[in-house]
């Protein structure tokens, strides 16, 4: 990693099927004045695992320790590269015992091994940065997203219509 950068951080995604993702970058309150907004696209280079084979990696007792694909150390090298926005359910081949609504694709409850899908991206933040505020911008994630950075569990967002940070 360059000197010159704070540690890596990673945002993790769960049950997301297509997400648009930008980190806006804010001065502080001090510095506002001088230094304007900045938003960096991070569309590119996500690692994606379609299934759930660790459980939900939920752990709100203590901090920073989800167990999993939300934790900071996970490995990931074997994932798939993909770029967003990105959606799993074209790629899933048809049957004909599911359901009409999803394309007679394998998707839903009677389908859990192709209903939850694993994002993870990691990136670099230049040393200017620290101190100042930072936020994840989602400008859409399809049914519900859980949000996880560095292991600590962000939030959850329920609708695939509208952004959120």
């Amino acid at each position: 990693m360059p000197a010159n950068c704070m540690n890596f951080f990673r945002a993790c995604l769960v049950l997301a099927a297509a997400a648009v993702i930008s980190l806006v970058s804010i001065p502080s309150v001090r510095a506002a004045d001088s230094s304007p907004r900045e938003r960096l696209l991070l569309d590119f280079g996500w690692k994606f695992h379609l299934d759930d084979d660790w459980g939900l990696s939920e752990r709100l007792d203590k901090a920073g320790v989800n167990p999993g694909p939300a934790g900071r150390t996970f490995a990931d090298a074997t994932w798939r590269v993909v770029n967003l926005p990105h959606d799993w359910l074209p790629e899933l081949p048809f049957d004909s015992h599911a359901n009409a609504d999803h394309g007679f694709k394998p998707f839903g409850p009677h389908y859990p091994s192709n209903s939850v899908a694993w994002y993870r991206r990691t990136f670099s933040l230049p040393e200017e940065d620290r101190g100042r505020r930072l936020m994840l911008e989602f400008d859409g994630v399809y049914r519900e997203a859980n949000v996880f950075f560095n292991g600590y569990f962000l939030g959850r967002h329920v609708s695939g219509y509208s952004s959120f940070r």
